[in-house]
């Protein structure tokens, strides 16, 4: 794959080296149709000039156009990672709020009022926590004994492996379906 920056490093080397020969070769033209002797000569002179010049121009308006697509794909770029990063918290939200979800309601599931009120207040730590510039990178173990600290519900279990290791859990907390006094699940 070619590396952008140094094709654009390469291609504006060329360029400027094209558009100070053409500069220096225009000078000549000028300086030549300046001193020329008879009209036609000049004629000759000045039309050579008049190619040159406007090779000149066309490179310095190609290093511009440069320019401008290497900052635009710049952006693109930047655009295109804060897109990916903003689905990666997306992502993770989603995968910490359902087992913390799964907690409180395993936890509370004969009290809805309790629950929902504790899922509203998981709502609300999450909201704080995705503002965190490492939220997607922090361990999903480690942010859910985090909240599950802040709402008061038990530690989890996450089998032989501490919070914080990449290991998936064991616990149901990540991989169970929701319990059966689940306000939100249907009986059908």
């Amino acid at each position: 794959m070619v590396n952008r920056a140094d094709m654009a490093e390469r291609h504006a080397s060329v360029l400027a080296e094209l558009t100070e020969a053409g500069r220096v070769i225009a000078l000549d033209l000028q300086a030549r149709a300046l001193a020329a002797e008879t009209p036609a000569e000049a004629a000759d002179v000045a039309n050579a000039f008049h190619k040159v010049s406007r090779s000149v121009r066309q490179s310095m308006a190609l290093e511009a156009r440069f320019a401008r697509d290497l900052t635009r794909a710049d952006r693109e770029d930047r655009e295109a990672a804060e897109k990916e990063r903003k689905r990666g918290v997306e992502r993770r939200r989603a995968q910490v709020e359902a087992a913390v979800e799964r907690l409180i309601w395993t936890e509370y599931e004969r009290d809805e009022d309790e629950g929902e009120d504790l899922v509203a207040a998981l709502g609300e730590q999450l909201d704080a926590a995705v503002l965190d510039d490492d939220f997607a990178a922090t361990p999903i173990e480690a942010q859910i004994v985090r909240l599950c600290e802040d709402l008061g519900l038990p530690k989890p279990s996450f089998g032989d492996d501490a919070p914080g290791s990449a290991a998936q859990p064991a616990a149901p907390a990540l991989n169970a379906p929701p319990s059966p006094g689940h306000p939100f699940q249907s009986s059908a």
